[in-house]
């Protein structure tokens, strides 16, 4: 994954570095692999633990320890199972770096709670509903409704301008509906096909 990433496209000291280089470039040249141009990764104006390296060794080890990922997701009937799945760490190595090569002081570094909440919001819950949905499994499409019911609001510029126009949002749900309306609705300037728009618009004429 640090290979398909670009980051082991350039000049690497330490041994860890250098064995994962000898591996990839054995699968890049049995697989015809291509990476992609390592400076795409942004770093700048991040908290060291949101760096895009931090991020990819949490993700291969989740993948590492979860070869049935999918199976796993979908057997998951709360909050808290999706939590002792998601939960996951890094490798020793990125205990002690956030970058190749260059060493920090020891930290675990495991996913936290809010990134696990946007994994759920973003990933989990679409590809669950879909899932259940080709299935024409119903509880697990109502399981992944309920998911986001239990989860807090996604807080951004979109949702902090739908709080100051009075809506308090309770919880994910609530949050990922008002960003659909305000790309299918606000966003096109279709304010009168919209009822909430319609109603703001003759609030505004009152």
């Amino acid at each position: 994954m640090f290979g398909q990433a670009g980051f082991l496209e350039e000049e690497l000291a330490d041994d860890y570095s250098i064995n994962l280089k000898k591996e990839y470039n054995y699968c890049k040249r049995k697989y015809n692999l291509k990476s992609i141009d390592r400076h795409l990764w942004k770093f700048l104006r991040l908290r060291p633990l949101n760096f895009p390296t931090i991020r990819i060794a949490q993700l291969s080890n989740l993948l590492a320890n979860n070869s049935n990922l999918l199976s796993r997701t979908m057997d998951c009937l709360s909050l808290e199972d999706l939590y002792s799945v998601y939960s996951c760490g890094v490798s020793d190595y990125w205990k002690t770096h956030y970058i190749f090569g260059k060493q920090s002081t020891r930290r675990n570094k495991n996913i936290g709670k809010k990134t696990i909440h946007k994994l759920i919001i973003n990933a989990i819950v679409p590809i669950m509903f879909v899932y259940g949905k080709m299935k024409n499994h119903s509880e697990i499409k109502e399981r992944a409704i309920n998911l986001l019911e239990q989860i807090p609001p996604e807080a951004n510029h979109i949702t902090m301008r739908w709080n100051n126009l009075g809506f308090k949002l309770q919880n994910a749900s609530e949050s990922q509906a008002l960003l659909q309306l305000t790309d299918k609705y606000c966003s096109k300037k279709r304010c009168l096909d919209c009822q909430i728009g319609h109603l703001l618009l003759n609030i505004g004429k009152a």
